[in-house]
């Protein structure tokens, strides 16, 4: 499968990979990894290998991606107004009417503001407010989805692992951007068929979806002849990542042991300290006693030389 074919799918994906897509993103970022190795655990212990690699591969999702996920299911109705604006700004622009395209573009403008307004306010409430660059990242998003047909359907799916960027020229790279794909949804009934085009209007809008049509399929075909070898680097991404975890594991519990010698490091320096003082004391109570018994015994020597002289 293509990476642009990547959030909605004509097949059925695997019921029980895409239940547990669905819960882990629509949790919050710092319970993802706990929970995705949760359910891969179980998934292991009840037999299903496959499952449970798939489930391990499933990435975080980054701040941007994780508010603009939790739009997608807080706020449907705000998403659908989206994809809409989107649906008539690019038949604006395949129409070449100017007028129209820079209303649009203003509301375009007002209507990111808002939904980026409405992301913040959740994350807040959420306890995790997105920072400016995140917040922007949100907007870049948005207006990927307002350019790109197949970019608004990847927001649609609710599953996003990064945020979105068109650059003005050709599709939104959606790589990796969509965890796992959903069903496709069925289309809307056709709309009444509008009054026919003057001839010059409709030669200029055919040319024009001419145009960006051979410029898709070139962008498909590009994406299709690289589509095995993404398919290789996210295997061996996966294999890597779990890898990685593993490592992690092993280096936090080194570093617990690290941090275990250390205390013990530090408290047999205090001891060494205390029974260094503590021969010094003693050291200084013996030399004063050796000097005491001296004295003793001298006193001892000269009081017999003076019996003996009397005697």
């Amino acid at each position: 499968m293509s990476p642009r074919a990547a959030a909605e799918s004509d097949a059925e994906p695997d019921a029980a990979l895409d239940e547990v897509a669905e819960e882990l993103y629509g949790l919050a970022p710092e319970e993802f990894t706990a929970a995705r190795d949760r359910r891969a655990k179980e998934a292991r212990t009840a037999g299903d290998r496959d499952l449970a690699t798939s489930v391990r591969a499933l990435r975080r999702p980054s701040t941007a991606a994780w508010a603009v996920n939790q739009l997608v299911r807080r706020h449907p109705d705000v998403v659908d107004q989206l994809g809409a604006l989107g649906s008539r700004l690019r038949e604006a622009q395949l129409s070449l009417a100017g007028a129209e395209l820079r209303a649009l573009t203003t509301e375009q403008q007002k209507v990111t503001a808002t939904v980026r307004a409405l992301a913040e306010q959740d994350a807040a409430a959420d306890g995790a407010p997105l920072s400016s660059s995140v917040g922007d990242q949100v907007v870049q998003t948005l207006r990927a989805a307002l350019a790109d047909e197949d970019a608004a359907t990847a927001v649609r799916s609710g599953r996003l692992t990064t945020h979105l960027e068109h650059t003005g020229f050709g599709p939104v790279d959606l790589d990796g951007a969509v965890a796992v794909p959903r069903v496709r949804r069925p289309a809307p009934a056709s709309a009444p068929a509008a009054a026919p085009e003057p001839d010059e209007g409709r030669a200029a809008r055919e040319a024009a979806e001419r145009e960006r049509e051979e410029q898709r399929q070139a962008a498909r075909r590009e994406i299709d002849a690289a589509g095995q070898a993404a398919a290789d680097a996210a295997d061996a991404l996966r294999d890597a990542e779990s890898r990685a975890g593993d490592a992690a594991g092993a280096e936090e519990e080194a570093a617990g042991r690290v941090r275990d010698l250390e205390h013990r490091l530090q408290e047999a320096r205090r001891e060494r300290d205390a029974a260094a003082a503590a021969q010094r004391t003693t050291t200084a109570d013996r030399d004063a006693a050796a000097r005491a018994a001296r004295e003793a015994d001298a006193a001892l020597q000269r009081a017999r030389h003076r019996l003996d002289t009397l005697s």
